[in-house]
């Protein structure tokens, strides 16, 4: 069972174990209830949306370019190579600057992986959205969790681990949170380093797809600011077979010797790994002159790599000889000091373009504007008027189920008004807009109306069942009915202080005379459409 199958040169997944007898896709974990949602937004700097940096054109809007004596300038650097052959820290300045008026919007507590290209990208990128969030008072808002010198700092990795800690919101990495880590309240997953790997892109999209009831996660958000979000368009591909190449017979042999590539002097100990077929590798180490050899070859191209302490690795392909009386001399580059990246700095950096997606039901990715015509269709296809609707939405159960039929279609009227930036809209209002066209009210604006038109329906209370009403309607504008039809409700504030449901049903009298107000209160709600 794996989440992240392999098909490359040297592993094949499918071939080792055959085809997959069970299929389960992410959006049908998402339909099943499973896997969380999300909403794709897709951001693109001028530079990354042109797609490199000309240095001479960097210098001609006032750039500063700075390098050491010995760096090989390039003439342009692509996209690919931005914070690995070059860095600019205007970029990620702007980059961090949008990405903290997003997370402001959203909430700027919400825990928060950005996937950043090394260390010191990661280690700048948490030192600007560190100073962005300064206001709020938290020395440690953002922090970058990598691998130093083969250790992470542990106790910041566990206080980002830890709902009940409010700190670390932010921490930045390079690819130590990709697999296994658990961090289930994470809502927004932020790309920032180049990704062609279908698996990768995969492995980090997956640490955000825990639902979490615990903070009431029911959706993420992919934030990409590379064009990362481009592999959707595989997302549920399964690469196809490769053929099986014919063998002949095994008499055939490869002998070669490994050098310093420098002095010419021969490696000892070096690892040299053929592969044999997919999923099936052999292993040499080289004798003190720097020898090895695999015998029993069929006479066809082998992939080799040769690994030694001290050396860059190298690989080729060999074709094994019946009689290898010259064996093959393969050197290796010793390991230099990491060249320095160029420097740009005073590059002029814009947000060029920006846009979201929706996941539909079938793994495709929608434009906003098409996931909402797509609900309105669906809705549409439902119930044949508003009213309709709204038979629904005072039925409990019937809501339910009629919500649960449209998350089978990856429909969301939460994840809706989160595109709209709408948080304040009941579901019904949005589902009414989408289908109807009716323009939306509020949940503020519901509950003033049914303090204003529901006088009478007040006044038939006692005062201190009244005083229950009111709080049930606070609750409304804060998390909706579905909240105040939950009986856990009456364990939150402000019902704890004043004892709970067994107090609520004392002020009523009984418990269906209470339920008797809460639809009353329903009915109300909605009575404007």
């Amino acid at each position: 069972m794996t989440a992240t199958p392999k098909r490359a040169d040297n592993i094949d997944d499918y071939k080792y174990f055959g085809d997959p007898v069970y299929i389960y896709s992410y959006g049908q974990g998402v339909q099943d209830g499973y896997l969380a949602p999300f909403v794709v937004h897709r951001i693109l700097t001028d530079w990354d949306k042109k797609g490199k940096i000309e240095l001479e054109e960097a210098k001609y809007l006032g750039a500063q370019v700075v390098a050491g004596p010995d760096a090989e300038l390039q003439d342009e650097y692509k996209q690919k190579e931005f914070e690995r052959k070059i860095t600019i820290p205007d970029r990620t300045r702007e980059i961090a600057k949008h990405l903290a008026k997003l997370l402001r919007d959203f909430g700027p507590t919400q825990k928060t992986m950005v996937f950043c290209v090394d260390s010191d990208h990661a280690d700048l990128m948490a030192k600007e959205l560190q100073n962005e969030f300064a206001d709020l008072g938290y020395s440690n808002f953002a922090a970058s969790i990598i691998a130093r010198n083969n250790d992470i700092n542990e106790a910041e990795y566990e206080r980002f681990r830890d709902p009940e800690k409010p700190t670390p919101v932010v921490a930045t990495t390079v690819d130590l949170l990709t697999t296994g880590v658990d961090v289930p309240s994470v809502r927004n997953i932020v790309i920032v380093k180049p990704i062609s790997s279908k698996i990768v892109f995969k492995q980090i999209i997956g640490r955000g797809s825990r639902l979490d009831p615990l903070t009431n996660k029911n959706f993420f958000r992919i934030i990409d600011y590379i064009g990362a979000t481009k592999l959707f368009d595989d997302w549920e591909k399964i690469d196809p077979k490769k053929p099986e190449e014919p063998e002949g017979e095994a008499k055939f042999v490869i002998r070669g010797v490994v050098l310093d590539a420098e002095t010419q002097d021969p490696i000892p100990g070096a690892t040299v790994v053929l592969q044999r077929r997919d999923n099936e590798q052999y292993f040499e180490r080289t004798d003190t002159e720097g020898r090895f050899t695999f015998s029993d070859l069929p006479q066809k191209t082998f992939h080799l790599t040769i690994r030694a302490s001290g050396y860059k690795t190298r690989s080729l392909t060999l074709l094994p000889v019946e009689e290898a009386d010259k064996p093959e001399f393969i050197e290796l580059s010793p390991v230099g000091p990491k060249p320095k990246k160029v420097l740009v700095k005073g590059l002029p950096v814009h947000i060029a373009e920006e846009e979201r997606l929706v996941l539909e039901k079938e793994g495709k990715t929608l434009k906003v504007e098409e996931y909402i015509a797509y609900t309105g269709k669906e809705v549409a296809s439902k119930v044949r008027h508003i009213e309709d609707l709204r038979a629904i939405w005072l039925e409990p159960e019937k809501r339910r189920q009629f919500l649960g039929e449209l998350a089978q279609k990856s429909i969301y009227p939460e994840l809706i008004a989160e595109i709209k930036n709408r948080p304040d809209l009941d579901s019904f209002d949005i589902l009414a807009q989408a289908a109807f066209g009716a323009v939306p009210l509020s949940r503020d604006e519901r509950a003033e109306m049914l303090e204003k038109e529901g006088a009478r329906f007040l006044a038939a209370f006692p005062g201190d069942a009244r005083e229950i009403i009111h709080a049930l309607i606070e609750r409304y504008r804060l998390a909706g009915i579905e909240d105040i039809e939950n009986p856990i409700v009456f364990e939150l504030p402000p019902f704890d202080r004043i004892g709970g449901i067994h107090e609520a049903e004392r002020r009523f009298g009984t418990i269906d005379k209470l339920k008797i107000a809460i639809a009353g209160i329903r009915r109300r709600l909605y009575a404007n459409i």
